[in-house]
């Protein structure tokens, strides 16, 4: 089953149109995927005051259009990573 909806209510039908919804607003996307590297690389889900610097990870992988790897090493460089 590949069909399934958005967190915000959006349905998709299949893979190709999962894509296209993802693709639409990239900085959202490379923020959810910061936030999971956060958690993978501390060892713990990010709090509600881990949110700016999240933001700022994204941010930073935006000048490489949000690269997995632009994203990885932003993640690395970042207080959060360091000090958590």
């Amino acid at each position: 089953e590949s069909n399934g909806a958005m967190p915000d209510g959006r349905e998709f039908a299949g893979i190709a149109e999962l894509r296209e919804r993802l693709a639409a607003n990239p900085a959202q996307l490379a923020y959810g995927v910061g936030s999971h590297l956060v958690t993978y690389a501390t060892g713990t889900r990010p709090l509600g005051v881990d949110t700016v610097a999240i933001e700022q990870i994204a941010a930073q992988a935006k000048g490489d259009n949000y690269g997995f790897r632009s994203l990885l090493h932003a993640v690395i460089q970042s207080d959060l990573f360091r000090n958590k």
